[in-house]
């Protein structure tokens, strides 16, 4: 999911692979968000749409990339020079009482979390492949431990929710590739506040003159495929006027798959918001492990995420408070490797739900909470 601002209100988009992939596309859907005056939207790592205020993002007090200090460097302001980071390299960063008590009475009755906002810069180089994972946020909090964040094609800011009335002193990232960024924060993002309007798919022509529209507008496995020698021209109806007092972003939703040359079926990644999507995270597990969600509570969607040490069957699915089933997450053969799913909870009711996890032996339980 991409998101920019328009003033001109143009909704004609060009969609090319700038890599080496080939994807397969299965629906584009486009939404003017209005936003109130003074209020950013961005898209968190869960694909939520949420609203910052600029002037509600605090710097650290002190920073250090493995152990040099770079305070100066990453404070959110538009001169930062900002740091570039290699594999395994690791940025520490301290938050002082006072932000600590100015956020949690602003978060008092709330519906709004804490997270960590990063502008990944400029880089001089393109890594490929961009959508794999590119660092971990660690906040020293069992459960909000190990949050992942991927380095996007599309250059935007990376927000990454790290607790639900909760702030974290010390955020630690570990970057796992190459990275650069200009400032990173502490900021306030509210789940909320802003008017989506999803406008209609007029037209979509790929660049062998062929019309796609039909392939484009539902989720039903019937592809546009394009690799990186081509492309998409897509055209939207218009929005209508922007109410007073507010301004106007474009969200872009892509449901879909991209393969990369000699990949495996592990590697497959599914890029889609809307329903239960998976994709797959670097690392070779030493065992099984069901890991709680992120965010919980949460409306409407959650992350899920998983480890498979041997290769074999996997089925994770969910069950309201009685018991019965509602939803199931995967049921297939796994190979080797880190999983992440999304759960979007949009079609189900507010409260408590238990998700299942059994491989062979291994069977483990969780709760989670969706409020409305």
């Amino acid at each position: 999911m991409t998101c920019w601002k328009d003033y001109k209100h143009e909704s004609n988009l060009k969609v090319q692979e700038m890599n080496s992939d080939h994807s397969y596309f299965d629906r584009f859907k486009l939404c003017a968000v209005d936003h109130p005056i003074g209020t950013e939207l961005g898209v968190t790592e869960n694909n939520d749409l949420v609203l910052y205020i600029p002037g509600l993002v605090y710097s650290s007090d002190q920073a250090k990339l493995n152990g040099e200090n770079v305070t100066d460097l990453i404070r959110f302001d538009p001169g930062s020079k900002g740091v570039s980071s290699g594999v395994e390299d690791l940025l520490n960063m301290n938050f002082s009482g006072a932000f600590l008590i100015h956020t949690l009475k602003s978060l008092e009755g709330a519906t709004d979390s804490t997270a960590l906002i990063t502008d990944p810069g400029t880089m001089d180089f393109i890594i490929d492949p961009p959508k794999l994972v590119a660092g971990t946020v660690t906040t020293g909090e069992t459960e909000l431990s190990g949050r992942t964040f991927a380095r996007r094609e599309r250059k935007s800011i990376v927000i990454v929710p790290v607790g639900q009335g909760t702030i974290p002193e010390v955020v630690d990232v570990r970057w796992h590739r190459d990275y650069a960024i200009r400032w990173a924060a502490l900021t306030r993002v509210f789940y909320g506040g802003y008017r989506s309007t999803p406008l209609p798919l007029l037209s979509a022509v790929h660049s062998s003159g062929t019309d796609v529209k039909n392939e484009l507008l539902n989720t039903d496995r019937q592809y546009a495929e394009m690799d990186s020698a081509e492309y998409i021209e897509l055209s939207f109806g218009a929005g209508g006027a922007v109410p007073a007092g507010f301004t106007r972003s474009f969200v872009l939703e892509t449901t879909g798959r991209y393969v990369r040359p000699s990949q495996n079926v592990k590697e497959a990644a599914s890029l889609s918001k809307t329903g239960t999507t998976e994709e797959s995270v670097e690392g070779v597990p030493a065992s099984f492990e069901l890991k709680a969600n992120y965010p919980n509570p949460f409306n409407p969607s959650t992350t899920i995420e998983y480890a498979v040490p041997r290769a074999g069957h996997v089925d994770i699915r969910v069950f309201d408070a009685l018991g019965r089933e509602i939803a199931v997450l995967v049921n297939e053969t796994k190979p080797v490797g880190n999983y992440r799913i999304r759960f979007d909870a949009s079609d189900f009711p507010s409260g408590v739900c238990f998700y299942r996890m059994k491989s062979g032996s291994f069977e483990k339980t969780r709760k989670f909470l969706l409020m409305k």
